[in-house]
């Protein structure tokens, strides 16, 4: 199982992760055709008798590694349990998995900005209830911008290294050196930093509102707070934050520190009406602006799932949430 995990890592580190088990597991066949590799020998003597048995006893030990779960008909990705699996490996198995990558990569890269279509094996995508927003699939690097159905706001998710690196360049306010507003998020928190949003004004009359929504489970979280760290600094930046105390938890866990220009809303709400309780909605109802569509019936799900921020591949529809 070592090995393949580490080919499927290489392949698939940008992103569009299988989505089902019959596409996981025909994924794993290709790299044991191709690499000719033999690691799951005993599965082969348990099953003699039947073909495909040892991608599935790979997957099945994938599973109980933790590495995936399957909900539904979707399977489920921890990145962050890969990347320390992988990260933990003897250097043998390491040799032996490079070995395997150099003999696949021409198949990883023709095929690593592909996307796994969901309708065409006949499964279907679970989905927060009807909210008005655009219908929930799930993200690919094909899809990385796209505009929030019926409003003026636009969604760039934000999943890889090479991604991060071209919206810092081409936002001022996100790299920290204009001056002027924004309003930031997390999900996740306290006990981890999975998402980062951050909203910042249109940058020319007509334009749209960008609402950056940066993955830090596929990115890695201290990576994207060294590169967020000088608009959190900025005294010519302001950073609004709504009951900011869990996000900054989450942020200075790595050593962050000498953030400056932030207001949290929910205490300059509490400040105005006396009530420490302010939530968004409540605080957008007072300013007479619409309520987040969404809000309620996430709030439920992740009462259900506290984990629902950590597994990937995100619902488009997750990520509009976070966003708005």
């Amino acid at each position: 199982m070592y090995v393949t995990v580490c080919c499927l890592e290489s392949k698939f580190q940008a992103g569009n992760w299988p989505q089902t088990k019959t596409q996981l597991k025909q994924e794993i066949k290709n790299i044991l055709d191709k690499s000719k590799l033999h690691e799951t020998k005993m599965a082969k003597k348990q099953h003699p008798s039947k073909e495909g048995m040892t991608a599935g006893w790979i997957i099945h030990n994938m599973m109980l590694s933790g590495l995936c779960v399957v909900e539904g008909k979707l399977l489920l990705w921890y990145h962050y349990k890969i990347q320390e699996f992988v990260g933990s490996l003897p250097k043998e198995i390491v040799k032996e998995a490079t070995a395997a990558i150099a003999k696949l990569q021409p198949v990883v890269l023709s095929q690593q900005n592909e996307v796994f279509d969901s309708t065409k094996s006949g499964t279907s995508t679970p989905s927060l209830p009807k909210s008005g927003t655009s219908t929930p699939t799930p993200t690919t690097e094909h899809s990385s911008t796209w505009v929030i159905e019926n409003t003026d706001m636009q969604i760039k998710y934000v999943q890889t290294k090479a991604n991060l690196k071209k919206c810092l360049s081409s936002n001022e306010i996100l790299n920290g050196t204009g001056e002027g507003l924004c309003a930031i998020d997390c999900e996740g928190v306290p006990d981890s930093l999975d998402l980062i949003q951050i909203a910042t004004l249109p940058q020319q009359a007509g334009s749209l509102i960008t609402i950056y929504v940066i993955d830090c489970t596929m990115i890695g979280i201290e990576l994207v707070c060294n590169r967020i760290l000088p608009l959190l600094q900025s005294n010519h930046i302001i950073k609004l934050i709504h009951d900011l105390h869990m996000d900054m938890v989450a942020l200075s866990s790595d050593g962050l520190e000498g953030f400056n220009c932030i207001l949290d809303t929910q205490l300059a709400a509490e400040d105005f009406t006396g009530n420490p309780f302010v939530g968004m909605n409540a605080l957008l109802k007072m300013f007479g602006a619409p309520e987040h569509p969404l809000k309620n019936k996430m709030q439920q799900i992740m009462k259900s799932n506290t984990n629902v921020w950590s597994k990937r591949p995100l619902l488009k529809s997750y990520i509009e949430y976070a966003g708005m």
